[in-house]
């Protein structure tokens, strides 16, 4: 027995094959993945200052080191006597106190998995896409305006495709939470 929508783009059949359509849908209608995935939709935008976070760090790591081996050398070489300005002894002492006074946040950091190549890569992806989406949204008319306009959109290929992604995220963070 078929099921027929007013739209012939939904036409289906019990018979046919089944669509990626059909199990993304029944994804979305398991309460643990639209929890989380609810979960990860309420905190989007911390996860995109996250992501720019972790990247500026990244992206600042050789700077940052830089200065430090810096301010390393000027004071052993100030300590040698080699005739360091004091003034910029002193900015290399302020620099180092201000380091290690983050010493504790610094090592988890680096301890933690969240510096990992691909995690990097995967919070930059998503902090982009949050921006290419905040502004297609604000600037353009919703695509979305009903049920058959949402089963519409979830048929591209590349919503379903973010769409799942994101479930297979909110299912690894439900298994974590």
């Amino acid at each position: 027995e078929g099921v027929v929508s007013t739209e012939s783009s939904l036409v289906r059949s019990d018979s046919s094959e089944r669509q990626p359509i059909d199990a993304l849908t029944e994804r979305l209608n398991d309460p643990a993945v639209a929890a989380s995935l609810g979960l990860l939709l309420d905190n989007v935008e911390a996860l995109a200052v996250l992501a720019m976070g972790a990247q500026g760090l990244l992206n600042r790591g050789d700077t940052l080191a830089d200065s430090l081996a810096d301010g390393v050398h000027m004071l052993r070489d100030a300590s040698a006597g080699a005739g360091v300005d004091i003034d910029e002894a002193k900015q290399a002492m302020a620099f180092g106190r201000q380091v290690m006074g983050h010493a504790g946040d610094i090592e988890h950091l680096l301890e933690s998995r969240m510096l990992r190549p691909q995690v990097v890569e995967v919070l930059s992806m998503a902090a982009d896409a949050l921006v290419e989406g905040r502004a297609a949204a604000r600037d353009g008319e919703p695509e979305i305006t009903g049920i058959r306009s949402a089963l519409r959109v979830l048929k591209d290929p590349e919503v379903a495709r973010g769409l799942d992604f994101l479930i297979n995220v909110a299912r690894a963070l439900s298994t974590r939470l």
